[in-house]
């Protein structure tokens, strides 16, 4: 038995589990639900640990065939240097400086119906607000799913949820009337690697690292989407004004029209996890 990060993690019968019990369904799956490719709901997938998703030419490919690659420059790197990864798979590097928007639309899955966001992702420093991915068409109409650069302030009005602190992943939906938070409660460490994944229903929005479900927001009746709008999709920062750039690497990218289950989280935790989280 060994600790990855702040989490247990146990080694049986070649598959990593989380410390909190992998429900029997999770590990059934996790021989057969590694990416989601071929679900009709996958509607865009970048994977560093798959040549196919990297050119070698500064593109990474959609590889759900939706033809959403990230084109060349920006600041931006395929690396696996200093990153602790096994086996060579690289990683997607952001220097702090800017984001990237896919090069067709993403639809918009903040947008009237259930939606999944999924990162491996790694900080090389924990300064600032730091976006992973974030969609919408104004502020007050958006999603932002990053790590916290402090404590929510007193002049915002929140109604639901756990209220963000300072370098703790979740995700923040700005809505015209409040705001829905829900993050995890334990900071993230510079040089740690982290399954991130967040789902949205029409009852709640549910944070979940390392294959194991951290925080429940309930949507307080008024459903996990935002208004209806022209929807605006950026990775590695904050889709409106580029102020809250990654100063890390993103290894793993998948954004869903359905909410995961949490088996098929842990499923794909234990499944995607060697590079990052390599069994003792």
């Amino acid at each position: 038995m060994t600790a990855v990060g702040r989490r247990t993690v146990l080694g049986a019968a070649g598959v990593g589990i989380s410390s909190l019990a992998l429900p029997a369904a999770a590990e059934a799956a996790s021989a057969v639900f590694t990416t989601g490719l071929g679900d009709d709901a996958l509607v865009m997938y970048l994977d560093a640990a798959d040549s196919s998703s990297w050119s070698g030419s500064g593109n990474w490919t959609d590889l759900t065939g939706n033809n959403r690659s990230l084109a060349p420059g920006g600041p931006m790197a395929f690396s696996d240097t200093g990153l602790d990864i096994t086996g060579g798979t690289g990683a997607f590097v952001f220097d702090g400086n800017g984001g990237r928007a896919p090069t067709s639309s993403v639809p918009a899955f903040a947008y009237g119906g259930d939606w999944t966001l999924a990162v491996w992702a790694r900080h090389s420093s924990l300064t600032g607000w730091q976006s992973y991915i974030s969609q919408g068409d104004a502020q007050a109409n958006a999603l932002y799913f990053q790590k916290a650069n402090s404590n929510i302030s007193g002049t915002e009005t929140t109604t639901h949820g756990t209220e963000r602190a300072a370098n703790r992943p979740g995700v923040v939906m700005d809505r015209a009337t409040d705001d829905l938070f829900c993050y995890d409660s334990t900071a993230l460490t510079i040089g740690q690697w982290y399954h991130l994944v967040v789902t949205g229903t029409s009852d709640d929005v549910r944070m979940h690292v390392d294959g194991s479900l951290v925080a429940t927001a309930s949507t307080g009746g008024s459903g996990s989407s935002l208004a209806s709008g022209t929807a605006n999709t950026i990775i590695g920062n904050r889709f409106d004004d580029l102020g809250d750039p990654l100063r890390g690497a993103l290894a793993f990218v998948q954004i869903w029209t359905r909410a995961l289950s949490a088996a098929e989280v842990a499923a794909q935790y234990a499944a995607t996890r060697a590079p990052y989280h390599p069994l003792p």
